[in-house]
């Protein structure tokens, strides 16, 4: 977890993020469907395909692979 720290919040556009430590968007507008653990906030309002891509781009930055379960 303390590679992706830095990399928190993570924004998936300059208008939206994807995890923060506030369920709130860089304008200030509250996330649609937040998702609580361990203190930080998902932005659940996406479709599976589109989250599945931002937290790849976020675990890239941090140097991890995702690994599908075969």
């Amino acid at each position: 977890m303390s590679e992706i720290l830095p990399h928190i919040p993570f924004g998936i556009s300059s208008k939206r993020f994807l995890i923060s430590r506030t369920p709130t968007h860089p304008a200030g507008h509250d996330f649609f469907v937040p998702v609580n653990y361990g203190g930080y906030y998902m932005e659940a309002h996406r479709s599976y395909k589109n989250a599945i891509s931002g937290l790849n781009k976020l675990l890239t930055r941090a140097n991890i692979e995702l690994v599908y379960p075969a």
